[in-house]
């Protein structure tokens, strides 16, 4: 597989911004999750499959590319392992190339290789300091999935993150009275994070704000306090890194 361009990413995060604002409900999510979803088993053409798990509730499979994908893909959650949990609980990329030598989930990857399907590959969905899920790829023939191809993985995780976190935003803010909405997006800390939020996550402006709704939201902090510490982590990094940029000069 070859490198990956930026474009791909950028086009990736015009397609969820210029749909992951405070108007988006469930249905569009699911639209749009299952897009996201198919585009990125067809982006790498050694997949058989792809699926998005989410952990609200306990791990469910949100969408899938086909029956089997599904099937093995929830037979995650039935058994309490597979590359989904070690992905979210290790926050990285998790790769299984050939699951008949796969030791980190015997009882998974036995029940994955039943069926037919003998690598995967799974990506978390980042949501600041919390996981709310998993994109995975699946493939029928071993080796197929390599290290390579959680680049492009990583890509579409990175966006599904932003959409679900948008969704869930949106839900809860249609229940918030319109001078509060107002009032909150008025606030200087607020805007500011916002900004670095685009910048970084290259979103439009909504989808920014509905992405740092969700993190006050999982945290349970105001949305303020929220803006405030994200501000702050930010000035911290970049002051740490003009500090050793200057040390190294010295």
């Amino acid at each position: 597989m070859g490198v990956v361009d930026d474009t791909v990413g950028n086009e990736l995060a015009e397609v969820v911004a210029g749909r992951a604002g405070p108007a988006l409900g469930e249905a569009a999510c699911d639209a749009l999750l299952e897009l996201l979803t198919s585009t990125a088993a067809q982006a790498v053409p050694s997949a058989s499959g792809a699926a998005v798990s989410l952990s609200d509730e306990g791990w469910r499979t949100a969408t899938a590319t086909g029956p089997l994908v599904r099937r093995v893909d929830t037979l995650q959650a039935t058994l309490g392992e597979g590359p989904c949990h070690t992905a979210a609980g290790e926050r990285r990329v998790v790769v299984a190339p050939d699951l008949h030598e796969e030791a980190r989930w015997p009882h998974w990857a036995a029940a994955a290789t039943r069926l037919g399907l003998t690598g995967a590959i799974s990506a978390p969905l980042v949501v600041g300091d919390d996981v709310i899920g998993a994109l995975s790829l699946y493939a029928r023939h071993p080796r197929a999935l390599t290290e390579a191809s959680s680049v492009v993985l990583s890509l579409f995780a990175a966006q599904a993150g932003v959409l679900v976190a948008s969704a869930r935003a949106a839900r809860s803010a249609e229940r918030l009275p319109s001078r509060v909405q107002s009032a909150l997006r008025t606030r200087d800390d607020v805007n500011v994070a916002v900004g670095l939020v685009m910048v970084e996550e290259k979103v439009s402006r909504d989808a920014a704000f509905a992405y740092l709704t969700a993190l006050a939201q999982q945290s349970g902090r105001s949305l303020g306090e929220t803006a405030d510490r994200l501000v702050r982590r930010h000035d911290g990094h970049h002051r740490g890194r003009r500090g050793a940029g200057d040390g190294h000069r010295s």
